[in-house]
């Protein structure tokens, strides 16, 4: 029920969960003093599992088609009924929001942020005609915030940030994070007794991955500035969902350059897809040195890297007659690339 793929997940004080909890990567403390009936995980076969099944939730739950757009606040005593709601940026709850089922207990209800969600103290999420929480989902792309002495239905995700509930809180649900901290209590939690009823498509398989609309750019971030100094030539679109774009009137740009628009809000959802897709591809070596090149040959393969990385001199990747070989590295760190290195692709 407190799940992160790579943080520490703590609680403070006499909080009271009924459910697992688990971390891939960091520590888990401060539960000498709560009552928790369950299990604990931690960087062993159980969390890697968990670790590729919440990238593919994850994943599942952002490639559904949004039926709403909302304003970013939520409550002061609104009813929803079913639907997947999504909000362009960060977003809230205040006060009392209700979820109608209309009678059907597998009524599904899907809230997207495209930044961080908070929840402000004594809100509540309130369940009527069948709304159930194990098919309530809350998924942002920053940090979630449950203020003291709130009453949450459903399971929160953060992807790529840490997730907090404050103390007094009520929460039928689960706190899940791709990266970051989950930090608990002292509260109640348990896992919904239900099973979601959420009707998606598997995620699309590794090979060959899919880069979605980010096919079309050579420079693009979700989140961050795009910049150019020089006399560069590109051949294809750039972009930034949030950030400046600058420097490219000394460049030649044989695309466009996109900036905050319905273009680059598909690309950001398309690369997050793309993210996971490689991330939960099986690793075939996870013995490399750190040190990529030095005149060395690989072959096709996923390897692994626990660390920051590096290449210099010359990479030659064999694909062995193989036009569709794929090669994939992942690296847990920082990536740097020496001055006049070279990759070069054999067979």
């Amino acid at each position: 029920m407190l799940f992160t793929v790579n943080g520490a997940v703590s609680n403070t004080g006499s909080s009271t969960l009924t459910g697992n909890i688990g971390t891939d990567i960091g520590a888990i403390s401060g539960f000498g003093t709560a009552t928790v009936t369950g299990s604990f995980y931690s960087s062993n076969a159980v969390t890697a599992q968990a670790k590729t099944d919440l990238i593919i939730g994850y994943t599942q739950l952002m490639s559904i088609p949004a039926t709403a757009t909302h304003p970013p606040s939520y409550g002061g005593g609104e009813t929803l009924t079913t639907g997947v709601y999504t909000v362009a940026g960060a977003g809230s709850v205040g006060g009392n929001l209700t979820l109608d089922g209309l009678g059907d207990t597998a009524a599904v209800f899907i809230f997207r942020f495209g930044g961080a969600y908070t929840v402000g103290a004594a809100s509540s999420v309130i369940l009527i005609n069948g709304a159930r929480a194990c098919n309530i989902f809350w998924v942002s792309e920053g940090a979630i915030s449950i203020a003291a002495s709130t009453i949450m239905k459903g399971t929160l995700i953060a992807n790529n940030a840490a997730v907090s509930m404050a103390a007094g809180g009520d929460l039928d649900g689960r706190m899940l994070s791709t990266t970051g901290a989950v930090a608990y209590g002292p509260a109640i939690a348990y896992i919904p007794t239900c099973l979601n009823n959420i009707a998606i498509p598997p995620p699309p398989p590794c090979c060959n991955p899919n880069f979605g609309s980010t096919i079309n750019f050579v420079l693009f971030t979700n989140n961050g500035a795009v910049s150019n100094t020089g006399a560069s030539n590109l051949s294809v679109n750039l972009g930034s969902d949030l950030g400046v774009i600058s420097g490219f009137g000394t460049a030649t740009v044989s695309g466009t350059i996109e900036n905050a628009n319905a273009v680059t809000a598909q690309a950001k959802i398309d690369l997050n897809s793309l993210y996971n897709q490689l991330s939960i591809t099986p690793v075939t070596n996870n013995s490399h040195a750190a040190a990529f090149g030095g005149g060395e040959t690989l072959n096709t393969g996923v390897y692994y890297i626990g660390s920051a990385a590096s290449l210099a001199g010359t990479l030659t990747l064999n694909a062995q007659g193989n036009p569709n070989a794929i090669f994939i590295f992942r690296i847990l760190g920082a990536f740097s690339v020496a001055a006049n290195s070279t990759i070069l692709m054999l067979n």
